[in-house]
C-alpha cells in the first residue's frame, strides 16, 4: 500500500512538533517548590487547593479562596480582592486526591492549557487569513515567546483564560463567515469560561468589534443568536454579582481593586516618566525584544491590508490596550504577566511581518521557496528567547521551602507565625502550611497584641533584606532583638556566607551580626539554568 503524505498530514505533523516543543519548554521545574518568580500568585491558588485537598473546610468554604497571608487582625481569611471561581484550586485538589500532594500536577494543567492555545491560535489565524503558513508561523512564535513559556507553566489563571479567549474568538470568526447558532453559542461559552478564570481576559473580546458584521444588527433572524450569546455569560454574571457578593466578607465587593482604578492616569506624562523603565524591562523579558519590534513592523504592514479580517482583528486587539490600561494601569506597571492577554497580538503581528516580507520578495525573485526566506529572521531571536526565559526560571527566592518546612515541623496545625519580607516571600507560608501574617512593622502595639491573641512564637525573616526591613523601624527592631532568639539560619557557604533566611523564636535575644556556630547540614539543592546546582545549608540552634 502506497503511503501518501498529504498537505493536511504535514500540517498535523508540524502541529505535533509545536506541541512537543511547547511542552518541553514549559516543563522546567515542573515539580519544584513554589519559591520562584511570582510565587505569590501561585500561592494564591495553591493554598485553597491544599485546604480543599486536606478537607480543612466546611460549608460554603468550598466556594471561597482560603489564604495564608492574612492580617493579624483577621487570621481566618480569604483572598477577596476580586471575585473569582476557584476552578484551578478545585482541579488541583482533585488531582492531589488521586496522585498525592505535589507541584507537578497543578503546573501540568497550566502547560496543557498553554499547549492547547498553540493549537487554538493556529486555527484562529487560519480561519481569519486562510493561510496555513501564516497560521503555523503565528503558532510557532507563540510557542517560544518567554511570556508564553514561563507563565504557561506557572500555576495561575492566565494560561487557561487565554486558551478559552482564543477558542471564543475562533468560534466567533467561524460565525462571521457562517452564522450558525452553534458557532455563536460556543463562542459565548468559551468567553464565559475565560472570564470565570480571570475577568480581565474579556479584553480579548474587544477586537471582535472590528470583525463583527454590523449589518446583521438590522436583520431580525439573528436576534435570537445574539440572545443565545448573551445567555452564555449568565454563570459569570451570577457568580460575580450575586453569589460572590454573599460569599465575600469584604465590606464592598472588589473594593480593593476599584480603589486602584484611575481611568485617565495613563494619559499623563507622570505615569510614563515613572514606569517606562519597568515596562521596558517587562517587554524585553516577555517578548525577547525582537518580537516586540517585529510586531510593530507587522502592525504597520497590516495598515496596507486593513480591510482584511486578520488585519482588522489584530489592529483591534492592539487598540484594546487603551481601555485595558485605563482600567488596569496600576496592575500593568507592577506585574509582567498583565501583558499576557496580548500575546496573540505579538505572535500574529510578528508572523505577519515575516509573512508579508516573503510575499514582497516573491514578487521580485522568481524562486519557488523565496516566500520562506524571511524565516531567517527567526534565527537571531533564538538565543535571546532562551536567555530571557532562563532569567525568569532562574529568579528563585532560595530557602523559602526549607524555612517553611522547619516551621511546619516545629509548630502545630492552626499555629501562626510572622513573616518579614516582600510579596515573593509568601512561598514560605505554603511550605509551612501555616497562616503567616506579615509583621506590621509600623505598629508595635499591633505586634504585641498579635503575639498575645494568637500565641505567635516564630518569625521568618527573609535574609538580609528582611533584617533591613526590621531595622527600618527602631521600636519594632528593638522589640524583635530583645524578645526573639535565632533558632535556624539558612545560608550559602560563600565567603562571606550569604544568609537566605533567619528563623526566630519568642524568648531570648537576637543579634544578626554575632558570630554563631551550631549543627550544620545541607537541606536543599537547587538546579538552575545558568548557575548549575546551588546548595543551601541550614544551621540550627536547639
Amino acid at each position: 500500500m502506497e503511503l501518501r503524505i498529504t498537505r493536511e498530514k504535514l500540517v498535523w505533523g508540524a502541529l505535533i512538533v509545536l506541541i512537543l516543543l511547547g511542552g518541553y519548554m514549559r516543563s522546567w521545574h515542573l515539580d519544584f517548590p513554589s519559591i520562584g518568580y511570582h510565587n505569590m500568585k501561585e500561592n494564591e491558588y495553591l493554598v485553597p487547593a491544599y485546604y480543599f485537598y486536606s478537607g480543612d473546610w466546611e460549608g460554603m468554604d468550598i466556594l471561597r479562596r482560603p489564604y495564608y497571608l492574612c492580617g493579624v487582625d483577621q487570621i481566618d481569611c480569604y483572598f477577596e480582592e476580586y471575585p473569582q471561581v476557584p476552578l484551578m484550586s478545585w482541579a488541583a485538589a482533585l488531582g492531589w486526591l488521586v496522585l498525592g500532594l505535589n507541584f507537578w500536577w497543578p503546573r501540568l494543567l497550566m502547560v496543557g492549557a498553554s499547549v492547547g492555545t498553540i493549537i487554538a491560535l493556529f486555527y484562529l489565524v487560519r480561519q481569519l487569513s486562510r493561510s496555513t503558513y501564516l497560521a503555523l508561523l503565528s503558532a510557532f512564535i507563540f510557542t517560544i515567546l518567554p511570556l508564553s513559556v514561563f507563565f504557561g507553566r506557572n500555576f495561575q489563571p492566565e494560561s487557561p483564560a487565554l486558551l478559552f479567549a482564543v477558542l471564543g474568538t475562533y468560534y466567533f470568526a467561524k460565525w462571521v463567515d457562517n452564522p450558525s447558532p452553534k458557532s455563536i453559542v460556543w463562542s459565548g461559552v468559551w468567553f464565559c469560561m475565560a472570564a470565570m478564570f480571570k475577568m480581565t481576559f474579556l479584553i480579548a473580546g474587544f477586537p471582535l468589534l472590528f470583525i463583527f458584521p454590523w449589518e446583521r444588527l438590522k436583520q431580525k433572524q439573528y436576534y435570537r443568536q445574539f440572545v443565545y450569546f448573551g445567555l452564555c455569560f449568565l454563570p459569570f454574571l451570577l457568580w460575580n454579582f450575586v453569589l460572590s457578593g454573599a460569599l465575600n466578607t469584604a465590606a464592598t465587593l472588589g473594593e480593593h481593586t476599584f480603589k486602584r482604578v484611575d481611568l485617565f492616569r495613563v494619559f499623563g506624562s507622570e505615569y510614563w516618566n515613572q514606569f517606562t523603565p519597568t515596562l521596558k524591562n517587562y517587554t524585553r523579558d516577555n517578548f525577547a525584544g525582537w518580537y516586540f519590534k517585529y510586531a510593530l513592523l507587522g502592525l504597520l504592514a497590516m495598515l496596507l491590508t486593513i480591510r482584511s479580517k486578520l488585519s482588522r482583528y489584530t489592529w483591534g486587539y492592539a487598540l484594546a490596550l487603551i481601555p485595558y490600561l485605563m482600567i488596569l494601569a496600576d496592575y500593568f506597571k507592577g506585574h509582567s504577566y498583565y501583558q499576557f492577554p496580548f500575546l496573540p497580538v505579538v505572535a500574529v503581528a510578528s508572523a505577519y511581518f515575516i509573512f508579508v516580507l516573503g510575499k514582497l520578495l516573491s514578487q521580485f525573485i522568481k524562486f519557488k521557496y523565496v516566500l520562506y526566506l524571511p524565516l531567517l529572521l527567526l534565527i537571531p531571536t533564538f538565543g535571546v528567547v532562551g536567555e530571557r526565559t532562563d532569567v525568569q526560571y532562574d529568579t528563585l527566592f532560595y530557602g523559602l521551602d526549607a524555612g517553611g518546612e522547619y516551621i511546619n515541623q516545629h509548630t502545630e496545625a492552626g499555629d501562626v507565625f510572622w513573616m518579614v519580607g516582600h510579596s515573593q516571600t509568601v512561598g514560605v507560608c505554603f511550605a509551612a502550611k501555616r497562616v503567616c501574617p506579615g509583621l506590621p512593622r509600623t505598629n508595635l502595639t499591633m505586634i504585641k497584641q498579635g503575639e498575645k491573641d494568637h500565641d505567635i512564637e516564630y518569625m521568618f525573616v527573609h535574609g538580609g533584606m528582611g533584617i533591613a526591613m526590621l531595622q527600618e523601624f527602631p521600636d519594632t527592631w528593638e522589640h524583635v532583638r530583645n524578645n526573639y532568639e535565632l533558632v535556624a539560619l539558612g545560608f550559602f557557604n560563600t565567603q562571606p556566607p550569604q544568609p537566605q533566611f533567619y528563623i526566630l523564636k519568642k524568648g531570648g535575644t537576637f543579634d544578626p551580626n554575632a558570630h554563631v556556630t551550631g549543627p550544620t547540614r545541607a537541606v536543599k539543592k537547587y538546579t538552575t539554568k545558568n548557575q548549575g546546582e546551588i546548595e543551601l545549608l541550614q544551621m540550627e540552634f536547639p
